[in-house]
């Protein structure tokens, strides 16, 4: 019993700041939440370019994510519950998970900001995302278009079994419009064919 109440005073005196963004994000009642990340080198926004912290606005309904806004730079937005600065791998695999649930706009809109973490590597996400025929046909088709982006060695052989074999039309034009962007002999060779 005295165990029992130990273990359950050390949970109860856990710091928010230690606890999983996840339950961060459940526990809240907010209807706006925000937090940050460190971003990959180079990752900017605004047409200025302004540098920063990723900056991710979701806006929240009971325990539904409806959308997922990402910044760079600047200040939360008035009347969001600020969690805080967290790891971008943290960030990253609770953005994913979101897309990967493939529940309304917030599913394709939290691929960009699960990307561009610092030093995280989502390719291997990427391309089961891709190959999800029950996936929502956007988030399809954004997971393709970052997949592209992100991971260009790596993204040849799934966008080619995209491209032959999906039964969406406009999920192998995402395919193919992401391998025209890989500068690969592979690449070139795959477009030479479906050309033809």
């Amino acid at each position: 019993m005295r165990t029992a109440l130990i273990l359950w005073s050390m949970v109860l005196a856990t710091p928010l700041a230690a606890q999983d963004l996840a339950s961060r994000i459940a526990a809240s009642r907010a209807d706006r939440v925000t937090f940050t990340f460190e971003g990959k080198p180079g990752v900017c926004g605004d047409w200025d370019c302004r540098k920063g912290l990723v900056r991710v606005t979701l806006t929240v309904s009971g325990q539904r994510v409806l959308r997922v806004r990402t910044t760079v730079g600047g200040e939360a937005q008035a009347g969001a519950e600020e969690l805080g600065q967290v790891a971008p791998g943290e960030a990253a695999d609770w953005l994913l998970d979101l897309a990967e649930r493939g529940e309304g706009r917030a599913s394709e809109e939290a691929l960009m900001p699960g990307v561009v973490g610092r030093d995280v590597v989502v390719w291997p996400r990427l391309v089961a995302m891709a190959k999800r025929q029950d996936l929502r046909e956007a988030t399809r088709k954004q997971a393709i278009f970052w997949l592209g982006q992100q991971a260009a060695e790596h993204a040849v052989g799934p966008l080619e079994e995209v491209l032959t074999d999906d039964p969406e039309r406009e999920v192998r034009q995402s395919a193919l419009f992401a391998l025209t962007q890989q500068h690969s002999d592979r690449s070139i060779d795959i477009l030479i064919r479906t050309a033809r």
